[in-house]
């Protein structure tokens, strides 16, 4: 912040591709993102980087809700994120309303 300029970071490990309107959320030391749009469809995947290594990781769920854009998310202090609503591509297009709770605990 002292220098005032923008640097690019060379990250390694599994970067998400194509990725906009996503949720993040930080949890020191690793920022995560879920969801998001592609050129084409919504996503369920959820990411996280690890900012001591700069190193990107995609975890692997199970039972994901349905992939989405456009939603709202809010982190809680128990290493847990709600995630509300948002868009729907795939076959067809709808708009969300639901609510799911993500633990991300074990994950580190």
């Amino acid at each position: 912040m002292n220098t005032k300029k923008w640097a690019k970071i060379n990250c390694t490990g599994a970067q998400p591709k194509d990725l906009c309107y996503a949720y993040g959320w930080y949890d020191k030391p690793n920022f995560f993102f879920y969801g998001g749009k592609n050129k084409e469809l919504s996503l369920s995947d959820v990411y996280f980087l690890d900012t001591n290594k700069w190193l990107w990781r995609k975890v692997i769920t199970i039972d994901q809700p349905l992939p989405r854009f456009y939603h709202a998310g809010a982190k809680v202090k128990d290493k847990s994120v709600y995630i509300y609503g948002g868009i729907h591509v795939g076959r067809s297009s709808k708009l969300l309303s639901d609510l799911h709770i993500y633990d991300y605990s074990k994950l580190y």
